[in-house]
């Protein structure tokens, strides 16, 4: 394992995973929390985030790695400090084989730990090491206990990595993970004269259907002038699913957050 003390969450380069669910469970409403969370479990047992050849020059690099805080070894530590309880952790560069590990110790595994002994403990392991990650990988992040769910939500992702991980996907990338364009201090970027902002989603890449989405909700505001706007904004992705690809179509969370710029202000 590389030790990372330089690494913090909040540094910009690097996140959690579970903060990653959650921007993607607000981006796109179609999607669960929990749904998400199970994919990158599923995802780090398989070994899709590891580096694809671990001894490399730069292999201690922070952005090869996902960061797990760890405890500290008790020999590293002053007495004082190794009698605390929680005793004080570390980042370390992960692979799967040590997230089952620290896991496997902490109790954090689904069932009773020593069900898990065969397949983890070295001592009385009957199986190849990546048996437990591939077993791990088949059951539902639902099923993990709340420490096991809090480690996995706490897993730190270098952004570079999880977006070459969408991209390997062939998937969009989410909206925090687009590179924005660079912007002079906080002035507003004018609009073309003559242009209807209303046609353009604030704040994010302007999507193909998105002209379509703008009238398709206004349509449909003129026929059911009764229904509310995350209502409009639902029935409106629905419709322009027909036309156009997923990759073309902005979320619907993007299109209820538009809503006052499509209709103007007003309930709902």
């Amino acid at each position: 394992m590389a030790i990372t003390d330089s690494i913090s969450p909040l540094d910009d380069g690097f996140m959690r995973l579970g903060h990653a669910a959650m921007l993607m469970a607000e981006e796109n409403e179609q999607r669960a929390y929990e749904d998400i969370m199970d994919r990158f479990k599923r995802a780090v047992f398989a070994g899709e985030f590891e580096p694809p050849h671990i001894f490399t020059p730069d292999r201690d690099n922070p952005v090869n790695w996902l960061h797990l805080e760890i405890v500290i070894p008790r020999c590293e530590l002053i007495q004082a400090q190794a009698e605390l309880e929680p005793r004080p952790k570390r980042f370390y560069g992960v692979g799967r084989e040590t997230i089952v590990s620290v896991l496997y110790t902490s109790d954090a595994l689904p069932g009773k730990a020593e069900q898990w002994s065969e397949l983890i403990d070295p001592r009385g392991r009957v199986c190849t090491p990546d048996e437990a990650p591939r077993v791990l990988a088949a059951i539902p992040f639902r099923e993990f206990p709340d420490r096991g769910r809090l480690e996995f939500e706490a897993l730190v992702v270098p952004k570079v990595k999880l977006k070459g991980w969408f991209e390997a996907q062939g998937e969009d990338l989410p909206a925090f993970l687009v590179d924005k364009p660079q912007t002079s201090g906080s002035t507003p970027v004018a609009p073309v004269i003559g242009e209807d902002i209303s046609t353009r989603p604030p704040g994010r890449p302007h999507k193909p259907a998105w002209p379509r989405i703008v009238q398709l909700v206004r349509e449909l505001r003129d026929t059911n002038p009764e229904w509310q706007k995350k209502r409009l904004a639902y029935e409106a992705w629905q419709l322009a699913r027909r036309e156009f690809s997923e990759a073309e179509l902005p979320s619907v969370a993007t299109i209820q957050r538009s809503m006052v710029e499509i209709l103007g202000g007003g309930s709902g």
